[in-house]
């Protein structure tokens, strides 16, 4: 999640990449997987990278947390940068909610207020960009036994790049389910990913007879409803959240992992349910995370960029 940008001294933690084009922050100090100002774009192919302007906010208040995403909207075919910025801690807190257009030049606009708290962890609740919106998880977690399954606990934000407003999204049925009390021990933790081409949510789950499951479910646009995808048996040492923790799914049915010992795992969970270490060695980190990223020749000088420079090579 960390690790040397264009500037060789300087952290940077991936917001999101899409078509080549990457999005960096810097981590902010003393608060665990959040993000601040500057933003920048680079793409590693091109050597080009951009700073993003650090918006006005009011002077009188102190920014306590920031919240961003980094999408494509193949319509317009524009890339946008969006930021919400908290003045407090507070899960009741309303943000401001920013938008910046690549090549736009209209810099930082104004879109209103957030009335959600969405969690500024970004390890945790990274801003997914598919199917030209971006997915965050609300702050407030869900309360077993005594959540109302139409409470916004829980439940996924998403905003739409197209016409820039923002929608709360059903929560899967699980949630239901464990909020009315029928299984009070059996979830564990949830994260949102992207498995083809769709936003998922994915969740370990126990029942009441000690059976472990990694349970996928699959967000459907169009009828605005989840499906479940997929639901995979887990065993040792996969069943104990306290010494494995997923982050996410790859397209030839492997789980990714890290265990209490920061080693990051594969584990096949489809043929031959195998697990191999992808490093040797503790990696040295606290945090993994995954971003999806495939190469390209945008450039930010021909989307209308200015003050474009350039970094040296990546050995």
């Amino acid at each position: 999640m960390y690790g040397e940008g264009p500037f060789k001294k300087t952290k940077s933690v991936i917001i999101g990449s899409s078509n080549g084009l990457i999005c960096l922050a810097v981590p902010k100090d003393g608060l665990y997987g959040a993000v601040d100002d500057p933003l920048y774009i680079c793409n590693p192919i091109t050597r080009e990278y951009i700073y993003l302007p650090i918006p006005t906010i009011n002077e009188n208040c102190a920014t306590v947390r920031n919240v961003f995403g980094f999408g494509y909207n193949d319509k317009p075919k524009e890339y946008k940068v969006v930021r919400i910025y908290y003045e407090s801690e507070d899960v009741k807190e309303r943000g401001l909610l920013q938008v910046y257009t690549l090549g736009g030049r209209t810099g930082w606009r104004n879109k209103g207020k957030m009335i959600y708290s969405l969690q500024s962890n970004n390890s945790y609740s990274p801003g997914t960009n598919v199917d030209g919106a971006i997915y965050w998880l609300h702050q407030e977690e869900p309360k077993l036994g005594v959540c109302h399954p139409n409470s916004t606990e829980g439940r996924i934000v998403a905003f739409d790049l197209s016409d820039e407003v923002y929608r709360v999204i059903c929560r899967p049925p699980y949630f239901t389910t464990l909020c009315c009390g029928r299984i009070i021990t059996g979830f564990l933790y949830h994260k949102t990913r992207v498995l083809g081409g769709s936003i998922c949510e994915v969740h370990e789950f126990r029942n009441e007879f000690g059976y472990y499951s990694l349970n996928i479910w699959s967000y459907v646009k169009e009828f605005d409803g989840w499906t479940l995808g997929s639901r995979v048996p887990l065993k040792e040492p996969f069943q104990d959240s306290l010494n494995v923790e997923f982050f996410d799914l790859t397209k030839i049915s492997e789980i990714l992992c890290w265990d209490h010992k920061k080693l990051p795992l594969s584990y096949n969970f489809w043929k031959t349910e195998t697990v191999k270490h992808l490093v040797d060695g503790p990696a040295g980190l606290e945090v993994f995370e995954t971003i999806r990223h495939k190469n390209s020749f945008v450039s930010l000088k021909a989307l209308g960029e200015q003050g474009v420079q350039m970094f040296d090579r990546i050995n």
